[in-house]
């Protein structure tokens, strides 16, 4: 047994010791829980044999932590020796996968699958028409139970949503190239006037603000309505088309790379305008991203 080891064994029985002073039916359950690991070939995917010495670790004053959010992008304060933690761990994984990136951060068995699922949902689309557009992606279908969740947070006041909803969105994103998109502003497809005053709410800007907080990009509204555009309901694509033609204007600046961003698209008039309106200020768009497309006007890449 190494030095290393055997100090690791001598911290491992000090800690039984005191547990067992405490409470000894939860030392004899870590005991017996060893017993059988070391007895038995676990095949959950999701678990995994930890050495002593991350077990020590792990019962730390680290695991008092409350650490939501990625390294420099935490919604709480005082989580600066959780980013080192988990950059070292990224930086291990780097080294013995070889991996130019790695991601390192400690999830439940729930959050890890939503994780997976949601990059599996997250897809191109191409759209018949669209000959300009840049690639546009999205976290989901526009169906239940998605649908209610987007209708709740524009219609219904429950604006709490916009952080589950920023976060698919964020999914999105990450759907386009990442090597293009790791470094554009994000800007918001500008909701109706009079849509926002009846509401109280910009529900559009609220998404691409929670996104770009997920993410670490910048949010700019650099779009803005012209004119109102015609009652889309019922009307066909190629209508919708021709009545958001001109709706909208963009603000003038430095040259840019951006993401257009959305809750749903449906036949992409209105993302489409968005697009030309920001090119024709010379601004370049890299993609679109939304939360949910419509089954019927997409076609899965």
């Amino acid at each position: 047994m190494t030095d290393s080891a055997a100090l690791a064994t001598t911290a491992y029985q000090a800690m039984l010791t005191l547990v067992g002073q405490t409470e000894p039916r939860i030392a004899e359950a870590i005991k017996a829980e060893l017993h059988d690991q070391r007895h038995s070939l676990k095949l959950i995917a999701s678990e995994n044999y930890a050495s002593l010495t991350t077990l020590l670790g792990l019962g730390t004053w680290l695991s008092d932590k409350y650490a939501e959010g990625t390294i420099g992008h935490r919604f709480y304060a005082g989580c600066q020796n959780i980013d080192t933690v988990e950059s070292v761990a990224a930086e291990h994984a780097r080294e013995l996968f070889g991996a130019e990136y790695a991601y390192a951060q400690p999830h439940s068995g729930i959050d890890a699958n939503l994780v997976a699922y949601w990059a599996i949902l997250s897809h191109l689309v191409e759209r018949p028409g669209w000959t300009q557009m840049p690639p546009v992606a999205a976290c989901g279908w526009y169906r239940e139970p998605l649908s209610s969740i987007v209708i709740a947070h524009k219609d219904d006041g429950a604006w709490q949503l916009a952080g589950l909803l920023g976060g698919l969105l964020g999914q999105a994103v990450g759907g386009l190239n990442p090597a293009e998109c790791a470094h554009v502003l994000l800007v918001p497809v500008p909701s109706d006037p009079a849509a926002v005053r009846r509401r109280g709410y910009d529900h559009s800007s609220a998404l691409a603000k929670a996104a770009g907080r997920r993410l670490g990009l910048g949010v700019r509204p650099l779009l803005q309505r012209a004119r109102a555009a015609a009652d889309q309901v019922g009307r066909g694509r190629d209508d919708r088309l021709r009545a958001q033609q001109g709706t909208m204007v963009a603000a003038a600046g430095a040259s840019a790379a951006l993401i257009v961003t959305d809750d749903v698209v449906t036949t992409g008039s209105t993302m489409s305008e968005a697009v030309r309106a920001l090119r024709a200020a010379g601004y370049l768009v890299r993609g679109a991203a939304v939360v949910c497309d419509t089954p019927r006007w997409a076609t899965p890449r």
